[in-house]
């Protein structure tokens, strides 16, 4: 999907960089950071049509994240 590394330009016209990738639920999910401001992440939903959509549910962000740490490992 993304590759750990790659830098995105998003709408907000911010660069982020992948840390991690999964696929949870049958659906792709990222994890990026901003490299000018490491607290400045977002965790986005990725749909080949409508492209990355940020996730607020916090609840799935905590399903997610260990799941981003075991494609780190």
């Amino acid at each position: 999907m993304f590759e750990q590394g790659k830098v995105l330009t998003l709408n907000n016209g911010k660069e982020y960089v992948v840390v991690s990738s999964t696929t949870y639920n049958n659906k792709k999910y990222v994890y990026l950071i901003n490299p000018d401001d490491y607290t400045n992440i977002m965790f986005c939903e990725y749909d080949n049509n409508s492209g990355l959509k940020e996730i607020k549910d916090f609840a799935l962000i905590q399903k997610l994240v260990p799941l981003f740490i075991k494609e780190i490992m």
